[in-house]
């Protein structure tokens, strides 16, 4: 069993690599120079999940580590209840069809700043990206059972 001080830490560095991309997207809205604001966004994309993910590990050894992904991958394999799986539906629902009605159809209600459209479009991309993990198991077997060819019984 790891120390308390080494188990905190090692899960601290698991949760910032994986949300280290996920803060990514706000780097451009900084106000960074472009060269800095491209530089810190490709690392927190592609070198510092990898680094904090193993610095996770050698501070939570291997059981640790097993223990700590099993768990966040039985909660997101966990069956969603009626209500989670509804709302997510609707959010994925709302997240791709409101910027295609806006951008698409109505571009004279869509604010033309383009800052505006950027957040806009990136918000409406992490919320269906969220939903679609969050909606359960039985939505990805669902999705499966529609995207997989099976020959019609004659």
């Amino acid at each position: 069993m790891t120390a308390p001080w080494r188990r905190k830490l090692g899960l601290l560095l698991l949760g910032l690599g994986i949300l280290a991309p996920v803060a990514a997207l706000a780097i451009p809205f900084l106000g960074l120079p472009p060269a800095l604001s491209a530089a810190a966004t490709g690392a927190m994309l592609v070198g510092a999940p990898e680094v904090l993910l193993i610095l996770s590990t050698v501070f939570l050894g291997k059981e640790g580590m097993q223990q700590a992904l099993g768990r966040v991958l039985t909660a997101l394999k966990a069956p969603a209840g009626p209500t989670r799986y509804f709302l997510c539906l609707v959010a994925m629902a709302v997240s791709s069809l409101l910027p295609w009605i806006l951008y698409g159809y109505l571009p004279d209600r869509m604010p033309a700043d383009l800052t505006f459209q950027t957040r806009f479009f990136a918000i409406s991309d992490l919320l269906f990206a969220t939903a679609f993990v969050l909606a359960g198991s039985e939505f990805w077997a669902k999705l499966a059972r529609l995207l997989t060819w099976t020959e019609p019984e004659s």
